[in-house]
């Protein structure tokens, strides 16, 4: 009898959560639940809690509900993140962070690659390598597991430690190193002279701090008497919209750089002003040149004042907005789809390159190659010095 009117009047309350919640939604607009679900929600968490065996941690539970419900929206690129892994994309965009000094990548397969590593670096200093697997961080495997929860992992206060098993990309033996975190200053911008003044500048991402560097290392260029303008975009996952805006905004012609569409439909055009840099150029590209890079590198291509060389690139022509939780966590939600200027959404499809070159076999997937054996670079090099 005491069982019946438990049960009596946990469903009563249920109910009473239901309408509260329909009341809330009515009030606030239309979600995705109805009280249907929250009731449901509700009987699942009093079955557990009042009869699963063992102690159950209430926080991790929480969390399994907050991802589980973001991970229905079945994109991979909208998702919950605690209120690390929101600290540490916000580090990564700001332009410098806590950690070992790289950055990691999936491929199709979900291998995680390490595809920069940065210079003096705690993990340049411990000899990980551009092309190096990573298959265990602190002693549990990363297979299967989302790539924002990996790099919460590797990242985190400075002078701690983390343990990382990786597999070499030259003779594929697995090898083990503790690393000491440390503050990384990320440098997004390199540039050099090459042989008959063609001016080369590497964006490895695109951060609050490299338009910038981007500047600097572009001014330094033309004051050696530039005469051509090589961009390597290559293993350059993207990075902030409004960054890459600005630098693509010095590269092409008055008129369109990308434009975005809503879920309603509503389109937002970027523009360039008159004044750009209006010198031969030509774009390098691969597998892992991705959103931000692609809307550079398909801006350039389309408006006519450069090339691209190397492979296809990745295909994300999406714009992810990051929404802050009272509790530190936050969402990262897909919300627009972007064009080029010739109306080309790229998303799963890429950019074909005007001049597709393969890297080397030894250096295919990553660009490690030297430069006497970087064939994609010294096709570069050779369509400007015609």
């Amino acid at each position: 009898m005491n069982s019946k009117k438990t049960f009596v009047k946990g469903l009563i309350c249920g109910v009473i959560i239901a309408f509260a919640v329909n009341v809330i939604l009515s009030m606030t607009g239309k979600g995705i639940l109805t009280g249907k679900e929250y009731l449901k929600l509700n009987r699942i968490d009093r079955i557990i809690s009042s009869e699963y065996v063992d102690e159950i941690d209430k926080e991790k539970v929480a969390d399994g509900i907050y991802r589980g419900f973001v991970a229905g929206v079945d994109d991979k690129y909208t998702s919950y993140m605690s209120k690390e892994e929101m600290d540490a994309l916000m580090e990564t965009t700001g332009g410098f962070f806590y950690g070992i000094g790289v950055v990691v990548a999936q491929d199709e397969s979900g291998k995680t690659i390490v595809i920069s590593v940065i210079e003096g670096s705690p993990a340049a200093e411990a000899g990980i390598s551009v092309g190096d697997i990573l298959l265990e961080a602190n002693g549990e495997s990363v297979e299967g597991r989302d790539i924002s929860d990996i790099v919460s992992v590797i990242r985190g206060e400075e002078g701690t430690e983390v343990e990382l098993t990786l597999e070499r990309n030259t003779d594929r033996e697995q090898y083990t190193c503790v690393l000491k975190r440390a503050q990384i200053d990320v440098t997004s911008v390199y540039g050099k002279m090459l042989d008959n003044n063609i001016g080369y500048l590497k964006i490895t991402q695109f951060s609050e701090t490299t338009y910038n560097q981007f500047e600097n290392e572009l001014e330094k260029l033309q004051n050696e008497d530039m005469k051509a303008l090589i961009i390597d975009l290559r293993n350059n996952l993207g990075g902030r919209f409004d960054t890459v805006q600005k630098i693509t905004d010095e590269l092409v012609p008055e008129g369109v750089i990308v434009y975005t569409v809503d879920k309603n439909g509503k389109e937002e055009y970027a523009y360039a002003d008159e004044k750009y840099l209006d010198i031969p150029m030509c774009i390098l590209v691969n597998e892992y040149t991705a959103s931000a890079s692609e809307v550079l590198s398909g801006a350039v291509q389309d408006r006519g004042t450069g090339v691209l060389v190397g492979t296809k690139t990745f295909g994300k022509g999406l714009v992810q907005g990051i929404y802050s939780l009272p509790d530190g966590s936050g969402l990262k939600v897909t919300v627009q789809k972007y064009y080029t200027p010739n109306g080309v959404c790229i998303n799963g499809e890429g950019l074909t390159p005007d001049y597709v070159v393969e890297l080397p076999e030894e250096y295919k997937g990553y660009s490690a190659a030297p430069e006497k054996d970087d064939t994609q670079l010294q096709k570069a090099v050779e369509i400007l010095s015609q």
